[in-house]
């Protein structure tokens, strides 16, 4: 019967024979394709991932802060030196919604925030807060964006000093 079986392949053409492997072997080739893709989806995420060179964080209580996140990003891109590999991570935290409060907590506590941006007013109310957390004022000024004025805060420990010393000026050696 082998033999049978064996002299019918060999007298098919080549693309019957190509068929006849890729019936017989379909399940592999997709497990094996899809293996494939998910190696190089990983390989490739790994590779070319982006890191933060600074992560700073824009405070609002009610407003809308995005556009002026925006603006600082291209600002501070200018001031620090970064790699192919890095960028300035900065958005908007609105701190009237709790899900943001909690945010910006767990990013404080993860060290992953290296300069904290607010309205002078804000910075007023939450002194005792960044006191309590030893979240320093700096004299660095940042830009006034669409006639808002900022104050620029620092937490103890930060994760890229070298970054936060370039823009600012300051980090607290220990």
């Amino acid at each position: 019967m082998r033999d049978n079986i064996r002299k019918n392949f060999q007298k098919r053409g080549p693309l019957a024979k190509v068929g006849y492997f890729f019936y017989v072997y379909e399940g592999q080739l997709i497990a094996l394709s899809l293996t494939l893709l998910l190696v190089l989806g990983i390989t490739f995420s790994m590779v070319f991932k982006k890191e933060p060179a600074l992560s700073v964080r824009v405070l609002s209580h009610g407003q809308n802060y995005e556009n002026i996140a925006l603006k600082l990003s291209g600002d501070f891109k200018h001031d620090v030196t970064l790699s192919k590999r890095q960028i300035v991570d900065i958005s908007n935290l609105d701190l009237s919604d709790n899900k943001n409060q909690d945010t910006f907590v767990a990013q404080l506590t993860g060290h992953q925030v290296d300069v904290i941006l607010l309205t002078p007013k804000m910075d007023k109310e939450m002194t005792p807060l960044f006191k309590k957390n030893r979240i320093y004022k700096v004299s660095w000024q940042p830009p006034k964006v669409n006639g808002v004025k900022l104050v620029a805060r620092v937490p103890e420990k930060v994760a890229h000093v070298k970054a936060v010393k370039q823009l600012t000026g300051y980090h607290a050696e220990k």
